[in-house]
């Protein structure tokens, strides 16, 4: 081996750097990306390396071949990459632009990071040359076939006990089972080990993220996320899969109103949660539309936790149930169509009503929603009730999340997926 060759053997990317006037991670990017890069500044940098008779050791990039030799094989330098230099890694890029390696890994899976930070990653990973691996969420993918449904510690009795919610659990299951993936449920307290090591591939969380701490939160970041019979979720963005609550308050006025009832009355729960509002409001529009100015209807709201159609049972609430009763029936007409917002809700409602001496079914008609066989079962008479079809949105829940896993979240793009209720 002559002399020529040794020297040419030792000189490294740092050394054409120094002969250039520029960074080593500039002499980097020249030999795998040169688009990214000034001109001149590829001119000097190549001049440097022939003229230091520079020769990077080569490894193939995981790219498509035609894309990058076609944009980078130029003056017969190719697209390879510089292993004398050091790897950029995410905590290089993190520590350039001043923030976490986890706000790396989200502007990289594309999930919710403000803009103006996301354009000064995605500049540092251009200006440093850094190549990231594939997205965690295909990782996940291809290995665990597992999905996650969390809910906060405080809703698990709602979830176990509402018969609304088994049904819709029953349409995840089956969905699931159907492509060969299995489901683990857990609270989102206990979840953080789950998660952290990529046990599933993507979580359906219920309700929504009220009161979980932002480390929880920052840990769903990652993942493909659908929020089940949920409003808008302002924590963390995500695809939602819930009935359409105003065509349930459209269902109850028209049959009310289709069954000669001239003045309507609407109970539901107090602290109105978003789902149960527009059902109400939807009903009382109707109502007052619906039959002319004779059409007055009456709305009390009952102070309880509906969460999952679960009533908490006290003797406040009871008295505060009989109190707006008796303001009902105490109105002049009486009405005589009642649209009452949830099963569970009803069964006080017909208690209280027979121990106030009313006769449902002669004086007053009664109209529920959510079609809980096991609640229906045990009123006399038995009511309407309007269907939610839980195993439809628990098999839409599970459709959205695939599809979502399959598409990573483009910056502010989420859906909502309603599945439309219908008359039992």
């Amino acid at each position: 081996m002559d002399a020529e060759e040794t020297t040419k053997q030792r000189v490294t990317s740092t050394m054409v750097a120094l002969k250039a006037g520029v960074s080593q991670p500039t002499v980097s990017r020249v030999i795998n990306n040169p688009r990214v890069v000034g001109r001149k500044t590829v001119e000097r940098v190549r001049e440097a390396m022939r003229e230091l008779g520079y020769s990077p050791r080569m490894k193939s990039l995981s790219v498509p071949e035609n894309k990058y030799l076609a944009e980078s094989a130029v003056d017969g330098f190719s697209p390879f990459v510089d292993s004398s230099g050091p790897t950029v890694t995410a905590a290089m890029v993190a520590q350039w632009v001043g923030v976490s390696e986890a706000t790396i890994s989200r502007v990289i899976n594309k999930r919710s990071v403000h803009p103006d930070t996301v354009m000064r990653v995605r500049q540092a990973i251009k200006e440093l040359g850094f190549a990231p691996s594939a997205p965690i969420s295909k990782q996940r993918r291809a290995l665990r076939g597992k999905v996650a449904l969390l809910c906060p510690a405080s809703k698990l009795e709602s979830m176990t006990r509402a018969p609304l919610l088994n049904s819709v659990l029953h349409g995840i299951i089956s969905t699931l089972s159907e492509r060969g993936l299995y489901l683990i449920q857990n609270t989102l307290d206990n979840s953080h080990s789950l998660l952290a090591q990529h046990k599933v591939d993507g979580v359906i969380v219920w309700p929504n993220l009220v009161d979980v701490p932002q480390a929880t939160i920052e840990m769903l970041r990652p993942y493909p996320v659908v929020y089940l019979m949920s409003m808008p979720e302002v924590h963390l963005p995500g695809d939602r899969v819930k009935p359409n609550n105003k065509t349930v308050g459209m269902l109850a006025a028209q049959y009310l109103l289709a069954q000669g009832h001239q003045r309507l009355a609407c109970v539901s729960t107090s602290g109105l949660e978003s789902w149960l509002w527009e059902r109400s409001s939807v009903f009382l529009s109707m109502a007052n539309s619906g039959a002319g100015s004779a059409n007055s209807p009456v709305f009390e709201s009952i102070e309880c936790d509906s969460d999952g159609g679960i009533i908490e049972n006290n003797q406040e609430f009871e008295d505060r149930m009989i109190e707006g009763l008796q303001r009902i029936l105490n109105s002049t007409p009486l009405p005589t169509g009642w649209f009452v917002t949830s099963d569970a809700l009803t069964v006080y409602v017909y208690r209280h009503l027979k121990k106030l001496g009313v006769q449902i079914g002669k004086d007053i008609e009664i109209i529920s929603c959510h079609n809980e066989i096991p609640i229906l079962n045990c009123l006399d008479p038995r009511p309407k009730s309007i269907d939610l079809r839980a195993e439809e949105i628990g098999k839409k829940t599970v459709e959205r999340l695939l599809w979502r896993m399959e598409h990573p979240a483009l910056e502010g793009s989420y859906f909502s997926v309603e599945v439309e209720p219908r008359l039992c």
